[in-house]
């Protein structure tokens, strides 16, 4: 009996095993360049074991097939034509979008419906129809009228929070904590028009509670939760990984009903992003309160998360380099008095200079450091892999592309001097070109984020904000430079950066964090 049952186990281990490495011979039938799977890890062992960030795997895999345009690996079973070349990059994400329309990324509706109705989760005919009707609360129109004026209020109250409280300042805050309850009380404004107190009372604001829950990436729970959802869809969805914990998404449900009764009960009419929601859902019967609720998540998602990151970010690199905080701030300087110091829109839109900072920042940190793409055409032929290799590459529907874009943002031959930040790049008449062409701070293509135009204000009126008021430097404790540490595709620093903050005056700026 006992060898019987064994018989029976082994004979099943070794079905899951050829299951599992069916296709492990996938390039090579193809003869192209791979990298050798490992089972069960396929080519990223230590990313899955958290032994290394996924995101230094796949830099160390750009840099190791370096010769060729495009190279197979394997993502636990699934093989993955991962892509070096820029051009075929953009063929991808824009001549071909249509044989490339989704996402890997997928979590499970029957657990998270908000999650999965996201725009970067959601696929085909949906993703379309979702796109079509959000883009139109995007239009630099609508922000500058529905959404600026309260980017306004809210960086006039960041800099009383940051000028009442500098005698702590000046020893050290953690700039992602300041940046989130800043970009957190935008949001709560400009998508539900509540007003919150993110920043003076930023312990008891339940936003930024949903907001440590929603990206928690310390536990290891959390690390492979974010990597399931892209590296392996299927296992993700068989075990049904969630965007967001369940608490989260009916907070924001309950946020979202509460308001829109008061609003019914009161007549009252707001143009905020939760009003044009609200109207589609009326006008619309394939919008459904699902789809409006997951718009509101996916908004703060981006405009806090994501924006907060992103000004921390931008931040510590300008203050790091005193030449840049120097010029940028002659830049604020100039242009205010233009303006006669007045913050309109058409002022920011002149601050050039902290465009490329934003940009240099996001070349060098992308929020995003890379992400998947599905064949959704019945199969694609790639050019070769190699100049002078006179052999092509089909790929079937279903499969994926990988596309790097730290590591494109790190290739000398792309970015010169690439470890070193210089936002000159994005201007100067050598560079400015290429540089634009192989940047991809905010993907491309269709699919190119659809709040870029919201996230890049906010995180340029903050950045206005402090470096026009305020002398910052780096904290003694700073580790600098920045090194990622995310186990998924999101760029995590090894410690959160400490500024310090002083009197705009007081100190010389042309501090130097090197020089110690």
């Amino acid at each position: 009996m006992f060898f019987d049952i064994l018989l029976v186990l082994i004979t099943i281990t070794l079905c899951f095993v050829i299951f599992y490495t069916w296709n492990y011979d996938y390039w090579r039938k193809r003869r192209i360049p791979y990298e050798t799977p490992i089972f069960p890890f396929g080519s990223i062992k230590d990313g899955l074991l958290l032994r290394k960030p996924l995101g230094s795997i796949i830099h160390e895999l750009y840099s190791k097939y370096k010769d060729y345009k495009y190279f197979g690996i394997f993502l636990g079973r699934h093989p993955v034509l991962f892509i070096r070349d820029p051009e075929i990059f953009k063929m991808i994400t824009v001549k071909k979008f249509n044989d490339f329309r989704d996402n890997t990324a997928t979590t499970s509706e029957k657990s998270d419906v908000l999650g999965a109705l996201n725009p970067f989760i959601l696929k085909g005919e949906r993703w379309k129809i979702s796109r079509k009707h959000t883009a139109p609360a995007f239009t630099t129109i609508k922000i500058k009228q529905n959404m600026y004026p309260n980017m306004v209020y809210v960086s006039e109250r960041l800099k009383m929070y940051i000028t009442k409280n500098l005698d702590n300042f000046c020893n050290g805050i953690k700039i992602q904590s300041l940046a989130q309850d800043f970009a957190s009380e935008i949001f709560t404004l400009c998508g539900l028009s509540i007003k919150t107190d993110a920043l003076f009372a930023n312990s008891k604001n339940p936003f930024k509670r949903i907001a440590h829950e929603t990206f928690e990436t310390e536990t290891s729970t959390g690390k492979l939760r974010w990597i399931l959802m892209i590296v392996d869809p299927a296992l993700s969805l068989l075990l049904r990984t969630t965007l967001m914990p369940q608490t989260a998404g009916k907070y924001f449900r309950k946020v979202i009903k509460d308001v829109r009764l008061q609003r019914k009960l009161n007549n009252i009419n707001a143009n905020d992003y939760l009003s044009y929601l609200d109207k589609l859902l009326i006008d619309n019967g394939d919008f459904s309160e699902d789809d409006l609720a997951s718009n509101i998540v996916t908004l703060f998602i981006d405009g806090v998360e994501t924006v907060a990151s992103t000004i921390k970010l931008t931040m510590t690199e300008i203050v790091a380099n005193p030449r840049v905080f120097k010029k940028l701030r002659e830049e604020i300087d100039t242009i205010m008095a233009k303006y006669d110091n007045k913050l309109t829109y058409e002022t920011l839109r002149d601050m050039t200079y902290l465009d490329h900072c934003i940009s240099e920042a996001l070349r060098m940190h992308p929020v995003l450091m890379w992400f998947m793409r599905n064949c959704t055409a019945d199969s694609f032929q790639f050019p070769p892999y190699k100049d002078g290799v006179n052999r092509d590459v089909k790929i079937d529907k279903g499969f994926s592309v990988l596309l790097p874009v730290y590591a494109l943002h790190h290739d000398e031959n792309l970015h010169a001097n690439p470890e070193t930040f210089y936002p000159e790049r994005f201007s100067d008449e050598d560079t400015k070109v290429q540089s634009k062409a192989n940047y991809f701070g905010f993907g491309d293509g269709p699919r190119i984020c659809l709040g870029m135009k919201y996230g890049q204000l906010v995180t340029k009126i903050a950045i206005w904000d402090m470096v026009s008021n305020f002398d910052i430097v780096l904290n003694d404790k700073c580790k600098y430079p920045i090194k990622n540490v995310g186990a998924s595709f999101v760029f995590v620093p090894e410690d959160e950066p400490l500024l310090n903050f002083y009197k705009r005056g007081e100190i010389c700026v042309l501090y130097s964090h090197q020089n110690k």
